[in-house]
């Protein structure tokens, strides 16, 4: 048995969602969706883990706000400027150092683990995309070699898919 490839086209929202929780329900494969704004509630039924990311934000943010005041506080103390009696280390202005390196460091390691836990797409998605998935239509491709195209298109149509495509 071949595999199956079927793209199904909404207009509706609810729609979308439906075939997408029927489609899930009959283990029907690869899954994969287009939407033109984030949609919480595709992640619920595709069962999304929070994304790792968020750890490398802290990181970043806590090793910058800590070489921050290092670096501050080393200045400080390596080249003192008496002036006045005040004292060499004031922390309100060195707060601002720190903060800066905390949204710098931040967003470098953001970055950094953005492309480190982003994964290539998978072979076969190419070609799936539409041009209407970016203005006001859902998408919904499915691959399987369990269950066939003709299944799959008939669970998209029963749905409310305006269009389904066998690639």
């Amino acid at each position: 048995m071949g595999t199956a490839r079927v793209l199904g086209i909404y207009e509706e929202f609810e729609s979308f969602l439906k075939a997408l929780k029927e489609l899930k329900e009959m283990r029907a494969g690869r899954l994969a969706t287009y939407t033109p704004v984030p949609c919480h509630e595709v992640d619920e039924v595709l069962e999304q883990k929070t994304s790792p990311i968020r750890f490398f934000t802290l990181a970043g943010g806590v090793l910058g706000f800590v070489s921050g005041a290092a670096l501050t506080v080393y200045c400080a103390t390596s080249w003192p400027l008496i002036v006045g009696g005040k004292p060499i280390i004031s922390v309100p202005p060195y707060l601002v150092i720190a903060f800066e390196l905390t949204i710098l460091f931040a967003a470098i390691l953001s970055t950094f683990g953005y492309f480190i836990l982003s994964p290539f797409p998978g072979p076969g998605l190419k070609g799936t995309y539409d041009q209407s998935f970016s203005e006001d239509r859902f998408g919904l491709f499915v691959e399987s070699s369990d269950v066939e195209a003709a299944r799959l298109q008939e669970v998209m149509k029963k749905h409310g898919a305006t269009e389904t495509r066998l690639s």
